[in-house]
């Protein structure tokens, strides 16, 4: 079977007001921008007056500034001009959103601008997505081309909030982690990591196959836990554990206090 696939390049159009008329190019919406994380990004852009024709891009120095959704700056930077005199390439500029500045950012939308700066003058010059005068784009952040690995789940500062003493043992238990049967198959692989800090004895990590825990069970050493891997800390030096199997909940468990002493476990279904 072939399937065919597109090599395109992620072009836009931008409006430069030089003559402060409005003329027939008003279009219904400006269409989003799709970048997608785990991969470098390039985009396009074509300069164009009020009348639809290209604009030399030899008076000008283009920026692009991105804005995540809680309006903070994450991108501002000069674009890379295109415009070689020619007719195909008047107008033109890029600039890349490379893949490590999205690494850290969630699925969402972002806003962008793009305005530029008179080489001669030093002044800022706005330009729009259409001509009704609307200077913003929205650039959708996307995870589907490249997923990366599963975020990692951390019990971090191992607060009282975190820890729950067993009433009849010298016993401490974790709150309960997902561990996401849905996604795992029959030779699921887990992982923990376990930084003790100054911690100093054993660290159990539990698993139960129950679906629906209650407040009593989730903290109680009941039947509906087994053991799955042991680590013993003498020392402050670091240990990881890897096992498989699908579990509903997993939850750690200790001999001793961590509270205050265990500096973080990660652990990544």
């Amino acid at each position: 079977m072939q399937v065919q696939r597109y090599l395109l390049k992620n072009k836009i159009t931008a409006v430069i007001n030089e003559q402060g008329i409005v003329t027939e190019y008003k279009p219904v919406y400006q269409r989003n921008i799709t970048v997608y994380k785990g991969i470098d990004n390039k985009l396009q852009f074509r300069l164009i007056n009020q009348d639809q024709k290209p604009i030399d891009t030899s008076l000008y120095e283009p920026m692009f500034v991105a804005f995540d959704e809680n309006e903070n700056q994450i991108i501002d930077r000069a674009c890379t001009v295109l415009d070689d005199g020619s007719s195909s390439t008047k107008g033109l500029f890029e600039v890349d959103i490379f893949e490590s500045e999205l690494l850290n950012f969630k699925e969402q939308y972002l806003s962008y601008n793009v305005y530029l700066k008179e080489i001669l003058t030093g002044k800022n010059v706005i330009t729009y997505s259409e001509t009704n005068f609307r200077n913003g784009g929205v650039i959708q952040i996307s995870g589907n081309a490249f997923p990366g690995p599963a975020e990692s789940i951390t019990l971090s500062e191992a607060n009282s909030k975190l820890w729950f003493k067993d009433n009849s043992e010298d016993i401490w238990r974790s709150q309960l982690v997902d561990a996401q049967p849905e996604i795992n198959g029959n030779e699921a692989l887990h992982s923990i990591a376990v930084y003790p800090g100054s911690f100093l004895g054993s660290v159990t990590l539990e698993g139960t196959l129950t679906e629906q825990i209650s407040i009593d069970q989730s903290n109680a050493n009941n039947l509906d836990w087994t053991d799955i891997a042991t680590l013993t800390f003498d020392s402050s030096s670091t240990q990881i554990a890897n096992f498989n199997g699908i579990y509903d909940y997993i939850r750690v468990k200790t001999t001793t206090t961590p509270i205050a002493k265990v500096k973080k476990i990660v652990i990544r279904n």
